[in-house]
């Protein structure tokens, strides 16, 4: 229910706009039980905050696991290198 939505208003347009006070209530009622489950814009405001924090913290991780890959990288070249240089040894030898 939300504390910020005045049925009793609303009950009033409704019939004002020619729906009969029964229909309004229903219709009125309906709505507030089912108002709990809209997002409000502070709802909004707040899960924004928190994805922006979240997207900051994976930038933050990825920055980090490519710094760690650059700093591996000559030494998988390296052994890339002497693989090739070992499998030329291997293949003369044969």
């Amino acid at each position: 229910m939300n504390p910020n939505f005045d049925t009793h208003k609303a009950v009033k347009n409704l019939i004002a706009h020619g729906i009969s006070e029964r229909h309004a209530e229903a219709i009125v009622e309906t709505f507030n039980n089912h108002n709990d489950e809209v997002a409000t814009k502070n709802d909004l405001i707040v899960t924004k905050q928190e994805l922006k924090l979240e997207i900051s913290e994976l930038r933050a991780d990825m920055q980090k696991m490519k710094n760690e890959m650059l700093i591996k990288l000559p030494a998988i070249i390296g052994a890339i290198f002497g693989l090739f240089r070992l499998s030329e040894q291997f293949i003369h030898f044969n």
